[in-house]
C-alpha cells in the first residue's frame, strides 16, 4: 500500500463481470489490488466493502470508479451504461459516498484509463494525449492542452458498437494504443 504519510486513492474499475480496485499514491505508484466478481443488483454494497477492506485504517482523498459508459460530470450522473443499465439511477454517487464518508468521483471507462496515462504512464510528460482501447467494448479519449475532449453519446455509440451488428463477440484480450500528439513544427 502506498506510504500512509502520503494521500492516497483508490481507483476502481467496473470490467465485464468483475470490480477491480487498486490503491495509487500521489506519484501514481500502485499499492495494493483487488478483484471480485460483479455483481450489479449490488453494486454499492460491493464496492463498499472493496473500499473497507483498501483503506486499511488510512483515509484516501477520494475513491474514483471508472464505468463503461456515459458520466454527467456536472451532476455526477451515470446517463447511460448499454452493458450495466442497472447502475444508471439518479443516486449512486451519493449512494456510494453515503456508504463510504469518503469523496467519490465517477467517470467514463476509457477519459479515467487515459487521465492515467497522461499523468503517470506512457503519455507522462505530454502535452497532448490521443487514447483508445480496445477490450470487452472500445472506448477513446482526448487531450489538448490539459484539457479533457470527453466522450459523447454519438462517438462512443459509433466507436463502441455498430448499431447494426446482429452479434457482439468479445475481444480476446485488452489493447490500448496511446499516442502523445506533437504540437511543435518539426
Amino acid at each position: 500500500m502506498p506510504s500512509q504519510s502520503q494521500p492516497s486513492f483508490i481507483g476502481i474499475e467496473l470490467c465485464g463481470s468483475k470490480l477491480r480496485a487498486a490503491t495509487v499514491n500521489d506519484e501514481g505508484v500502485i499499492g495494493e489490488r483487488r478483484e471480485t466478481p460483479f455483481q450489479v443488483d449490488k453494486l454499492v454494497p460491493q464496492i463498499s466493502a472493496l473500499v473497507t477492506e483498501l483503506r486499511q485504517g488510512s483515509t484516501p482523498e477520494a475513491v474514483g470508479v471508472a464505468i463503461p459508459g456515459l458520466v454527467n460530470r456536472k451532476t455526477d450522473r451515470v446517463v447511460a451504461s448499454r452493458d450495466f443499465p442497472g447502475i444508471v439511477r439518479d443516486n449512486l454517487h451519493a449512494e456510494l459516498q453515503d456508504a463510504t464518508g469518503l469523496r467519490f468521483e465517477l467517470e467514463n471507462d476509457a477519459n479515467a484509463a487515459a487521465y492515467g496515462e497522461f499523468k503517470s504512464g506512457a503519455g507522462r510528460g505530454s502535452r497532448d494525449l490521443f487514447y483508445i482501447t480496445i477490450g470487452e467494448g472500445i472506448g477513446g479519449a482526448i487531450r489538448l492542452s490539459t484539457a479533457s475532449l470527453p466522450s459523447t453519446g454519438r462517438i462512443q455509440e459509433s466507436t463502441g458498437r455498430s448499431p447494426y451488428a446482429t452479434q457482439s463477440e468479445p475481444v480476446g484480450h485488452n489493447s490500448t494504443a496511446v499516442i502523445t500528439i506533437s504540437t511543435a513544427p518539426p
